[in-house]
């Protein structure tokens, strides 16, 4: 597709309509439905937000959710009750038929909802064109591809945090209406029962540099901040105040603390990684996005520390949508920088914004070609990105077609062909300068079809591999010689939180040391041991086994399913 295509009016006013949004929720669709509902429980948060969420379901505690006798008061009650809510709905509120994808679809319906909010921020701030590049950006990015499949806070927290920056933005942009108040806080208040603190520094250090760096200040009160602290203290309070009649009040606090200054100053869950980990990072989960991210971050912060520093301090500067863009992400990716704990998912509510930026400056290929990509590093990303699109679909090409029966692997070899020929021609095309400056949006397109196949195609050949769903197999090993699922199950060794969902919460995590008593305790009890302490204890009698990854330790495992001799 042509760049005169891309520029056309007809191609504008159909971004601005809403045959583009549905257009957007069909490839969310598209993209996120592949594995959706085949692939098991994923280790290890995924299982314990689902295992938390049917104990709610199952005991009627709707205010403490729980994993087996275990309260888990690590994240807010939010998540659980849409989860809950959602099985208990497809269910028809038979808990004993529920799915894992059951408790995906509140991830599922945030993914798509992140997607709208921005492609809404973006008609707000930009043209028709760049809001819908990118919200595409976010909908085929891989880490989106992935948390869409998960039942997990994330997704909903980046909804929650989008919702609360378009209101912000509104406000700043178009002046205060009740509506955009409520829209703030109220998305606000939504993003602290989900995920506790992040929406609210995410929102409160994007105003404070937005407002620092232009001068402007009148529009925080236009935001009605005794307004928003009132809705969120209705919002949270009641529930703070139930969960401690149900559960001491040091408990409750000591869990907060942990899990805000714990995690931000010591690695949890061996969860560690050096400062500018997210930032090596984004160049992989923001794909393809990520193309003229640099550059636009590079050129935004130029010209508002140019402008900044030219212009008079009695004057404000004009409220220009990049720098919001860079107000909302800017501080509080350093504050992720700086936190010990480090996982690639924690900087997700600041995509949106990257994604936007990126998507501006990828309609302005002049410029970019002027004073990037005419450079040898510039030309150097570009050939870099352009290789990533393929090894990626290559990937999801080799991922399914290895899922397949041995007979039907050859089509690895000849999809690989395919993907060989047009790769060629387009590095060919791609090294003159004169193709880049008339086609970088089509080469974006280009790269959201290769990223959206690549990840829907892995996702879709992820199910067929049993050796890395580990515990759905000793699942099949339990049912063999448990088939009326009676009989108690101690973990030992293997004590993934996916055996707990599979086994609807029926095995029990018991140290090596403490076997001898369970079984006691417990007679005709079948125990899911690793093979290496199996063969340590003659008292136990193997009944099977079966080899697995376990993706969670990096290792290759061996579990045995074994019973007390008589």
């Amino acid at each position: 597709m042509s760049g005169a295509v891309f520029n056309s009016g007809r191609w504008s006013a159909w971004c601005s309509s809403p045959a583009a949004a549905w257009a957007l929720v069909v490839l969310c669709l598209g993209v996120y439905l592949p594995g959706f509902f085949s692939m098991p429980a994923v280790d290890r948060d995924e299982a314990r937000f689902a295992q938390a969420s049917r104990q709610m379901v199952e005991s009627g505690d709707w205010v403490v959710p729980r994993i087996q006798d275990r309260a888990r008061l690590n994240k807010p009650p939010l998540i659980y009750w849409l989860q809950a809510s959602s099985a208990g709905l497809f269910t028809g509120g038979d808990i004993a038929r529920d799915r894992i994808w059951m408790y995906r679809v509140p991830s599922l319906i945030a993914a798509i909802v992140v997607v709208l909010l921005t492609r809404r921020i973006g008609l707000a701030m930009f043209h028709p064109r760049a809001a819908v590049l990118g919200a595409a950006f976010i909908a085929v990015a891989p880490v989106f591809l992935w948390e869409a499949r998960q039942a997990r806070a994330d997704m909903v927290l980046v909804a929650c945090t989008t919702g609360a920056m378009l209101g912000l933005w509104l406000i700043v942009s178009r002046g205060a209406t009740t509506a955009r108040q409520l829209l703030l806080w109220g998305c606000v208040a939504l993003g602290v029962l989900v995920k506790g603190p992040v929406t609210p520094l995410v929102v409160v250090l994007g105003a404070v540099v937005f407002t620092l760096g232009t001068r402007r200040y009148r529009w925080l009160i236009e935001t009605a901040p005794l307004f928003g602290l009132s809705l969120l203290a209705a919002v949270v309070v009641p529930w703070q105040w139930i969960v401690t009649r149900r559960v001491s009040s040091d408990v409750l606090t000591r869990t907060a603390i942990d899990e805000t200054l714990g995690r931000a100053l010591s690695p949890m869950e061996g969860h560690a990684g050096p400062p500018g980990f997210h930032t090596l990072l984004v160049w992989v989960l923001l794909f393809p996005g990520c193309l003229c991210l640099g550059a636009a971050l590079v050129l935004t912060v130029k010209g508002w520390w140019r402008a900044f520093r030219l212009t008079p301090c009695t004057r404000s500067l004009p409220a220009r949508p990049e720098w919001f863009l860079i107000a909302w992400a800017g501080p509080s990716w350093i504050m992720f920088e700086i936190v010990a704990t480090k996982l690639p998912h924690y900087t997700m509510p600041l995509y949106p914004a990257l994604a936007l930026l990126a998507a501006r400056f990828v309609l302005r290929p002049r410029l970019l070609t002027r004073r990037v990509f005419s450079t040898w590093w510039g030309k150097f990303a570009a050939r870099a990105w352009m290789l990533g699109a393929v090894v990626f679909a290559s990937a999801g090409v080799a991922v399914f077609a290895y899922s397949l029966r041995s007979d039907s692997r050859p089509l690895l070899g000849a999809a690989a062909g395919l993907l060989g020929v047009p790769t060629a021609a387009l590095f060919y095309v791609w090294t003159r300068r004169s193709w880049l400056a008339r086609g970088l949006t089509a080469m974006h397109t280009g790269g959201i079809a290769l990223a959206g196949v690549g990840g829907m195609l892995i996702c879709a050949g992820l199910p067929r591999l049993p050796m890395i769903w580990t515990s759905r197999s000793v699942v099949g090993l339990l049912s063999r010689h448990d088939p009326a699922a009676a009989r108690p199950i101690a973990a030992v060794g293997f004590e993934e939180d996916s055996l707990i969902f599979e086994t609807r919460g029926r095995a029990r995590r018991v140290r090596e040391g403490d076997l001898a008593a369970w079984l006691e305790r417990n007679p005709g009890a079948l125990i899911v041991i690793e093979e290496r302490l199996l063969n340590r204890r003659p008292e136990l009698k193997s009944l099977g086994g079966t080899l697995g990854f376990n993706y969670s330790k990096g290792q290759r495992v061996l579990v045995a399913i074994a019973e007390a001799r008589p």
